[in-house]
C-alpha cells in the first residue's frame, strides 16, 4: 500500500509540481516536467485546472470506487487518502495529464508523458488480486523500463539531484519477482493489515484496559474464524433484499422493476432478435413484438452494484448529480495482448429476463461505445482508453453474466492542439476515457458485497 500509493505517488506529485529541494547550479528552468509549478502565475493556473477537473471526476466514478479524489489543487496536504492518490494516480491522471502532453513530450527520448504511463501500466497489472502468470512478465518489463528512464529524464547523474532517486524506485523492480514467491500482491500488502486494525479498535469497549480488550476482540475473532474454516455452515451470508432474483454465478437481480410489461422500441427489438439468431434460437414469427419488464439494478460477482440508464436519466432530468454506475466493462479475453478491437465497453439501458427455449435468460440491452482510438492507446502505454459515446445508436443484447466490471466513463479533456481544430467541440465532445477501479479484485477480500442501502447514499453526489 505504501510503495505505489503514498511513496510513489508523492514523487510522482513533487516532480510534477517541482516542489522537490533545488540544490546549485540546478534550477526550475531546468525542469521541463514540473508543468504544475504554482509559484509561476501561468503553471498556477494550469495546477487549478487539472484540480478542478479531478474534482469534476466525482460523478463519472461509481459509489463502489469508494471515495473519489478531491481537488488536488486545494486538498493534497489536507488529508489526501491513500486510496484517492491510488485513484487519483493510477486511474485518472492518464486521461487528465493528456491535455498537456504538449509539455511534456519533448521529442524523441524526452516523453515524460509516456514515461509516467509505463508505471501505471506495470502497477495496475500488479494490483490484481487474481493477476494472470502471463501479465507478470509485462508488468515486470514495464516497471524495469520505468527505472531506467527515470534516471535518464529525471536523474541524469547529476550530484544536485541525486534525492530524486528514491528508495521507492528500486523497491518496484521487487514487485514481479516477489509475486512469484509470495503470491499476489494484494494477499500481503498493507490494506489488509490496516482493514483489521481498523475493526479490532472499533470493536473495542473497555477504554481503561485498550490493548487487554484488544487481544479479548482478536482472540474471539480468530476463534470465529478457525470455527467457519471447519464448518463452513456456520459462514454468515448476508440475506437477499425482498424482491432480489439470485440468477447464479454470484450475479443478483436487485429491485426495483417495472410491474408491467412494456413494448420495446424498434432497435432494441432487431438487438434482441439478433439475439436470437446468434444464439441460434428459432423464432415462431419474424415480426415477434418483445414485451419486457425493465429491472433496474445487477449486483456482480465482483460485489458492485450495477446501475441503468432507466434509474439514473429521470434522476438527472431532475437536477440531480448521480453518481453514474450504468457504464460497464464486458468481457476482456485479448486484455493482454492489447487487442481491444471489440465492444468493450457500453451504456446498459436496462435488465430484462426472456424465457428462451424453457430457460429463463437474464439479459442486458446496452449501448456499446466505440472501438478505443488506437493512436491514444499507443501514446500512453495502453493505460489511456478513450471511446466515443454512439448516443441513439444500435442497441445489443448481452447475457448479464458476460458484464464483468462497473468503469467509470470520464470526459476526455482536449488537447491544446485539438482545441484549434475547427469543429473541435463537435467532433470531442463525446470522447470518454475508462477508469477501472484499481485492483478490483480487491473488493472480494473483504467478504462484503456493495450495499443496496451504500448504493441509494452514493445517488447523488450534492448529498
Amino acid at each position: 500500500m505504501h510503495l505505489v500509493a503514498l511513496n510513489m505517488t508523492d514523487l510522482i506529485i513533487s516532480l510534477l509540481r517541482g516542489t522537490l529541494d533545488i540544490f546549485a547550479p540546478d534550477s526550475i528552468a531546468q525542469w521541463p516536467w514540473a508543468i504544475f509549478y504554482d509559484k509561476i502565475p501561468a503553471r498556477r493556473t494550469l495546477w487549478q485546472e487539472h484540480g478542478a477537473l479531478v474534482a469534476a471526476c466525482r460523478r463519472y466514478l461509481p459509489g463502489s470506487f469508494d471515495c473519489p479524489p478531491r481537488d488536488p489543487s486545494q486538498k493534497i496536504n489536507s488529508g489526501y487518502k491513500a486510496w484517492e492518490f491510488l485513484v487519483y494516480i493510477y486511474a485518472l491522471l492518464p486521461g487528465l495529464l493528456r491535455r498537456h502532453k504538449h509539455l511534456l513530450n519533448l521529442g524523441p527520448g524526452r516523453n515524460f508523458y509516456k514515461h509516467l504511463c509505463k508505471l501505471i501500466y506495470g502497477v495496475r497489472l500488479i494490483l490484481q488480486y487474481r493477476p494472470s502468470i502471463d501479465t507478470l512478465p509485462l508488468a515486470h518489463m514495464a516497471l524495469v523500463e520505468y527505472i531506467e528512464e527515470f534516471e535518464v529524464l529525471y536523474y541524469q547523474r547529476r550530484v544536485e539531484r541525486l534525492h530524486f532517486v528514491r528508495p521507492c524506485l528500486h523497491t518496484l523492480a521487487h514487485l514481479v519477482p516477489e509475486a512469484y514467491r509470495f503470491g499476489p500482491e494484494p494477499y500481503y500488502t498493507q490494506w489488509t493489515m490496516e482493514n483489521y486494525i481498523g475493526n479490532t479498535t472499533r470493536e473495542m469497549k473497555q477504554p481503561s484496559r485498550p490493548y487487554e480488550n484488544i487481544s479479548a476482540r482478536a482472540e474471539r475473532r480468530m476463534h470465529c474464524q478457525a470455527l467457519q474454516a471447519i464448518y463452513p455452515v456456520l459462514e454468515r451470508r448476508t440475506a437477499l433484499p425482498q424482491g432480489a432474483v439470485d440468477i447464479g454465478d454470484g450475479y443478483v437481480l436487485l429491485p426495483f422493476h417495472d410491474l408491467i410489461e412494456r413494448h420495446v422500441t424498434p432497435p432494441e427489438r432487431a438487438a434482441i432478435h439478433d439475439y436470437f439468431h446468434t444464439h441460434q434460437v428459432a423464432l415462431d414469427q419474424l415480426e415477434w413484438d418483445p414485451v419486457v419488464s425493465r429491472w433496474h439494478r445487477l449486483r456482480l460477482s465482483t460485489g458492485q452494484i450495477a446501475r441503468c440508464s432507466a434509474h439514473e436519466v429521470p434522476r438527472e432530468a431532475r437536477g440531480k448529480e448521480p453518481r453514474r454506475a450504468r457504464m460497464l466493462g464486458q468481457l476482456f479475453a485479448d486484455k493482454l495482448h492489447k487487442q481491444l478491437t471489440k465492444d468493450r465497453f457500453a451504456e446498459v439501458q436496462y435488465y430484462f429476463r426472456l424465457d428462451i427455449e424453457g430457460r429463463n435468460r437474464t439479459l442486458a440491452m446496452v449501448m456499446p461505445f466505440s472501438d478505443p482510438v488506437r493512436a491514444i492507446l499507443e501514446e500512453s502505454h495502453y493505460t489511456n482508453i478513450v471511446c466515443e459515446y454512439r448516443g441513439n445508436g444500435a442497441r445489443f443484447v448481452v447475457d448479464a453474466k458476460e458484464i464483468m466490471s462497473v468503469v467509470g466513463m470520464v470526459p476526455a479533456p482536449m488537447t491544446e492542439e485539438e482545441e484549434q481544430e475547427p469543429g473541435a467541440q463537435a467532433r470531442y465532445a463525446h470522447r470518454f476515457f475508462v477508469v477501472e477501479k484499481p485492483g478490483l479484485d480487491v473488493v472480494l477480500m473483504g467478504g462484503t458485497p456493495q450495499d443496496r442501502e451504500d448504493d441509494e447514499d452514493d445517488d447523488d453526489i450534492n448529498t
